[in-house]
């Protein structure tokens, strides 16, 4: 599994031979800029009080938890849901059961394994773009809220992407490439409207910035040019240019790469 297509592997990580990959990319984009401010706004919107039960669904290896096993107290309960084994495993080894009143469960946000009105809060962050029927994976999100609870999904826009470069046409083809690695590249910016038809109260829907550094995206783009389908994209040598050109920029401090996380927060009736 080269680290060009993670971001695009995360409907099936089990299926993957090289899993750690995904743990080791999760940690690595929890500490991007901007992530800490992504996070900080969510809890906010959630407006988790003691006693609380919580959902997390697309946990992943737990990063969410402690922080939100804080806002509970242990008067409440919060149940870390993964589609990934090897997730679920990872977050179990992070944060003990006994220590937390945590519970860990493997499940689809397609069909969530609980019953209507299960949870005061229910939280998503980068997940809608990986399933197959992001719409379906709202409802669910929204069937086991109760009423009076609360709902916030962070996800990004692809389009809204930006990438520096004296070669703009290079950059815009290279961020097309990556935004058609996921299924649902754009569900962000369509997530008031979602939450609107999904019958949510209050909605709201702030964008935050992320600056995606150099470190984290570097093997993409060098693995761009031993991928024979993206090569098609490309003339001869603009790649290699292209890739210069970045690593001058990064060599000089001037790299930009950003992204808006659209963080969207609204009530059940």
């Amino acid at each position: 599994m080269k680290s060009q297509t993670i971001a695009s592997q995360f409907g099936d990580v089990d299926a993957e031979p090289n899993s750690k990959e995904y743990i080791d990319y999760l940690d690595a984009r929890a500490n991007l800029p901007g992530e800490p401010e992504i996070r900080m706004r969510a809890m906010e919107m959630l407006d988790i009080r003691q006693g609380h039960h919580v959902l997390d669904t697309g946990c992943g290896s737990g990063n969410a938890i402690l922080a939100l096993a804080a806002s509970t107290g242990p008067s409440g309960k919060i149940v870390g849901l993964d589609s990934s084994a090897v997730m679920i495993d990872e977050a179990r080894k992070r944060i003990p059961a006994s220590a937390l009143p945590v519970e860990f469960v493997e499940g689809n946000v397609l069909d969530l394994p609980f019953l209507d009105a299960s949870f005061d809060r229910v939280r998503a962050d980068r997940l809608l773009l990986h399933v197959d029927d992001p719409v379906k994976g709202l409802s669910e999100m929204v069937r086991v809220l109760k009423p009076g609870g609360r709902i916030v999904v962070c996800e990004p826009a692809s389009s809204t992407s930006f990438l520096d470069s004296y070669y703009p046409e290079t950059a815009r083809k290279i961020l097309e490439w990556v935004g058609s690695l996921v299924c649902h590249r754009d569900v962000g910016g369509k997530l008031p409207r979602m939450f609107y038809e999904a019958a949510l109260r209050g909605v709201r829907c702030m964008p935050q910035a992320i600056r995606i550094e150099w470190s984290f995206v570097e093997a993409t783009f060098s693995t761009l040019q031993h991928n024979a389908n993206v090569a098609t994209l490309f003339t001869s040598g603009e790649l290699d240019t292209f890739l210069d050109d970045m690593k001058e920029a990064q060599a000089r401090g001037y790299f930009n790469f950003s992204l808006n996380i659209f963080v969207t927060s609204a009530s059940k009736p």
